[in-house]
Formats: structure tokens, C-alpha cells, sequence
């Protein structure tokens, strides 16, 4: 996952912050001749490198994430738009951030389907990072989700 953090003081550049999930489902609808995947984007949790995504936070940003662009490896050109998120909400129950994307790569469809792509990152930026002096975090308010994208190493094994 990247994130962008802007606070009163300074505007930070863009960091990559590992936050990824495992795609839980992805099937061909030969009606729309659309390659469709389906999981988890984030869910409420506290990343490696100390990011914590509380319920509150991404409950109020879940649907944003909706109409994103899927991207390869959060590299932001146009030659890694693979596809693009088609829906997207918050699971009050799991307490993640659901999605489905349309894959639109013939390749990244084939590498999906044979599990070499199995995994999602996002992309968000915040416009605030608040201390949580009880467990050292630092807590993302004001969530905007920038993209989805397809990575080959996890960091949340919760999303998928």
C-alpha cells in the first residue's frame, strides 16, 4: 500500500507501506466478456511498518474506492492500468474494505487464474497520521484510496 500523509506541518512524498491481501475470487462472465476479481482491499489492522487503519476510517472511505484504477505493483503509469474497481464497500462484520475490479490485461488474467498473481495492495493518501501512544502506531484519518493493485508479495493476510 502507499500513502501519502499531509499534516499541518510538512507534506510528505509518497512511501510505500507493504499492506497486502490475498484475491479471494475471480471468475469470467462470457454475457459481458468480463474477467472479474473479487476480495479484500484492507482491513482494520495495524501495518509492519506501524500504519494502523482503524474501522471508523475506512468505513468512511470504503466507497471511494470504487471506479480506482487496478494497477500493477502501484506503479503509476499508463502502461500499468490493468483493469479497474467496479465496486466497493465496508464489511461492518469482517471490518475490511470489499471489492470487485474488472480485469481488463489478457496477460494478468491468465496469471491470476494460475495463481501467480494472488494478491491486492492499495493505494491511499492521508490527510493526517495521529499517534496511538498505547500500541506506538500511528493512526490514518482522512483516508482517500488512490488505486488498487496487483502485487506479488502480502503484508495483511487478512485482504485478499
Amino acid at each position: 500500500m502507499k500513502i501519502l500523509s499531509e499534516t499541518k506541518e510538512q507534506t510528505r512524498n509518497w512511501q510505500l507501506l507493504e499492506y497486502t491481501i490475498p484475491i479471494t475470487e475471480n471468475y469470467y462472465n462470457k454475457e459481458q466478456d468480463e474477467f472479474i476479481i473479487k476480495g479484500v482491499a484492507i482491513s482494520e489492522t495495524i501495518t509492519h511498518n506501524g500504519h494502523e487503519f482503524i474501522a471508523e476510517e475506512l468505513e468512511k472511505a470504503a466507497p471511494a474506492l470504487s471506479g480506482r484504477p487496478l494497477l500493477v505493483d502501484h506503479d503509476n503509469r499508463i502502461e500499468s492500468i490493468k483493469g479497474r474497481v467496479s465496486a466497493s464497500y465496508w464489511d461492518p462484520q469482517d471490518h475490511t474494505v470489499k471489492f470487485e475490479a474488472k480485469v481488463m490485461d489478457k496477460n494478468i488474467r491468465e496469471m491470476i487464474k494460475d495463481g501467480r498473481i494472488s494478491q491486492v495492495s492499495i493505494g491511499a493518501f492521508a490527510k493526517d497520521h495521529v499517534k496511538n501512544e498505547e500500541n506506538d502506531s500511528y493512526i490514518a484519518k482522512g483516508i482517500k484510496f488512490a488505486e488498487l493493485s496487483l502485487v506479488a508479495v502480502p503484508a495483511d493476510e487478512n485482504a485478499n
